[in-house]
């Protein structure tokens, strides 16, 4: 079976510097990752533009790995999503990653997408901030649950018809991933892991053009955080 393409997740320079020692030279650098490290909370809507925008232009000077960019769902209306483009876009981003969601994105529990029209709308107004640059644009899909497969494969189809060639579909659970599978072909579409309702390996099933593991990259930094917290109480017990 062919192995699926997995792209690492970060949001710190240091871990970027070791994943470049691999073969993977993408990286997803998330909004959600990044406003954990800043406010202690897992809300990226609670990020601003020009937060992510200066922390993503230091990781730029520092590595030459591409970039995908966490544009969230472009920080507001349409014109702000034509801003958003430009900024991510100069501040280093290879890849610019749009969710459908209302302003502002959250992905532990993803907010109601916009309309299509709106949606149509978003996507126009990114490529017209990304003109006459190499940022390539990517449409992140996280309203399944919201209108199901039928919805997936109608924004699918506008997206293709503005000429946005990658996709990424995210915040899947079994049930509605088994039913993605037997209706979407996935060969040419990215998976996001969001939540820990479906794991990488049955994400893996469906041998999608990739896979992003937010979900899988956050359980990690809290699994490292626990034994931390472990061992400094099993220290401070030893004194007493």
């Amino acid at each position: 079976m062919q192995s699926t393409r997995i792209i690492p997740v970060a949001a710190d320079a240091i871990l970027l510097h070791q994943l470049e020692r691999t073969t993977n030279t993408s990286v997803f650098v998330s909004a959600r990752l990044l406003a954990r490290q800043f406010t202690g909370q897992d809300n990226e809507g609670l990020l601003c533009l020009s937060e992510y925008a200066n922390f993503l232009r230091n990781l730029r000077l520092t590595t030459s790995a591409e970039l995908l960019a966490d544009g969230q769902s472009g920080f507001g209306n349409a014109l702000n999503t034509y801003y958003t483009a430009c900024e991510l876009a100069r501040s280093g981003a290879d890849r610019l990653v749009l969710n459908d969601q209302s302003f502002p994105a959250h992905s532990l529990t993803p907010q109601q997408p916009v309309s299509l029209l709106n949606f149509a709308g978003k996507l126009k107004a990114a490529q017209d901030g990304l003109k006459e640059k190499s940022t390539e644009l990517v449409v992140k899909l996280d309203g399944i649950q919201y209108y199901g497969i039928s919805g997936i494969k109608e924004r699918i189809k506008i997206a293709k018809k503005l000429g946005i060639a990658s996709i990424i579909i995210g915040h899947l659970n079994t049930e509605l991933f088994l039913e993605l599978e037997n209706k979407v072909s996935l060969t040419n579409i990215g998976l996001a892991q969001d939540n820990e309702l479906i794991s990488i390996a049955e994400l893996e099933q469906a041998v999608p053009a990739f896979i992003i593991p937010i979900a899988d990259s956050i359980k990690y930094q809290e699994k490292m955080t626990a034994e931390l917290i472990s061992r400094l109480e099993e220290k401070q017990y030893e004194k007493l």
